[in-house]
């Protein structure tokens, strides 16, 4: 049997490639996830960059490096914050009580149960998303999604639960 190995990432955050530091200023133009593929392309795998004005960030595409960090409870919040919006607190919560809470939902809310369930899931989201479309054509075509999108997922977690 092979044995995989994790690249070894562990230099100074300075001798990660990224873009020019400038004093003052954040990196990151426009949406996160376009801004690092960007990143990615230019500087490779592991790349560096300025969050905001105060908090530097490292970003991987390797997926040996990915996984090592998935069990990392105690991430830094201010990489988070931008999702609670989305998904609340839930990212913040004290780590005990968020390790038994992600313990529950990976058990309860399988692979296997979504994929026994994804028609009834599918068929839940075309429904809402036929009454968005006739909704947008009332607001002319402008629609607060973010409030929509977690009752959708509220509601698809009450069918699967």
């Amino acid at each position: 049997m092979q044995r995989q190995v994790t690249p070894k990432i562990l230099k100074p955050i300075h001798e990660i490639p990224g873009p020019k530091d400038i004093k003052g200023q954040s990196d990151v133009k426009g949406d996160l996830a376009h801004f690092q593929r960007a990143i990615h392309q230019e500087y490779g795998s592991l790349v560096r960059f300025k969050l905001d004005t105060d908090t530097q960030a490292v970003s991987t595409t390797v997926a040996a490096i990915l996984k090592s960090c998935s069990r990392i409870f105690d991430k830094p919040e201010p990489l988070f914050r931008f999702l609670e919006p989305i998904i609340g607190n839930l990212l913040f919560l004290p780590i005990d009580y968020n390790m038994r809470l992600r313990k529950f939902i990976i058990e309860e809310f399988s692979p296997r149960l979504v994929q026994q369930n994804i028609s009834v899931l599918i068929k839940q989201f075309d429904q809402q998303m036929d009454a968005w479309l006739l909704e947008s054509t009332t607001t002319g075509g402008i629609l607060k999604i973010q409030e929509r999108m977690k009752a959708l997922a509220m509601r698809m977690t009450v069918t699967l639960a």
